[in-house]
């Protein structure tokens, strides 16, 4: 009696065990059986729109199609997305070019403004693209909600780079380093960009292209027939 009363007993532990496992994996795998969103034709939305007069462009000019993201530079999800763009675009460049547009998506990102501020600054010498890559992959210096530690880590990458210190203190306080941060910004709000990172693709003609979430940008790109 008292073995058959511990048998039934370690199969009760047994079904609750193999029902606690099911909790656990069922939302993993309905997450990864959910249809990624498609990309989709934004009509309204025109090339000045996504690529306004002042828009800093990597790669090719003349290129056919122009990948637009929208970041934040204290995103960690932007930075990872970012690199992947790049290579992406750098695989292209025959056909592809990159336009990146600053937008501070979260307020407890104190130190996107400085960041992005340190960008414009360095691209007064020349050097936008050089700087932007720098503040993605040293977010961690920019973790503290002291303003004069960030701006202090600022100035640290642009010495790294060599900049003219001088003349890169006197951009980063200048009133106008803030124009190309406010020509972001209204393209942010004109294309209704309300998570980050967004990526929109402007060919040169039709309609651009919306890319709702990071996964169906990397469908997107796996794709030859994207390029043709």
């Amino acid at each position: 009696m008292k073995n058959s009363s511990e048998a039934k007993f370690l199969g009760a532990l047994l079904l609750v065990a193999l029902a606690l496992v099911g909790v656990a994996v069922y939302p993993v795998l309905s997450k990864g059986s959910r249809p990624i969103p498609k990309p989709y034709a934004v009509p309204k939305l025109t090339r000045e729109d996504l690529i306004p007069k002042g828009s800093r462009m990597r790669g090719n000019p003349n290129a056919q199609m122009v990948l637009v993201e929208f970041g934040d530079y204290q995103c960690k999800t932007c930075s990872m997305a970012t690199k992947q763009a790049e290579k992406l675009v750098e695989e292209h460049k025959d056909k592809m070019s990159m336009v990146f547009h600053h937008i501070q998506i979260n307020e407890a990102h104190l130190n996107a403004p400085i960041m992005a501020q340190a960008a414009t600054a360095a691209e007064c010498q020349g050097k936008f693209w050089e700087m932007h890559d720098l503040l993605f992959s040293n977010q961690d210096l920019f973790s503290s909600p002291d303003y004069h530690e960030a701006v202090g880590a600022a100035m640290k990458l642009a010495g790294q780079m060599k900049l003219d210190m001088t003349k890169f203190k006197a951009d980063f306080e200048s009133k106008t380093n803030h124009k190309p941060i406010e020509i972001d910004s209204r393209a942010a709000t004109q294309c209704s960009v309300q998570v980050t990172p967004q990526f929109f693709l402007v060919r040169a003609t039709g309609a651009p292209t919306r890319f709702p979430s990071l996964d169906s940008f990397r469908d997107f790109a796996k794709n030859p027939a994207s390029f043709r």
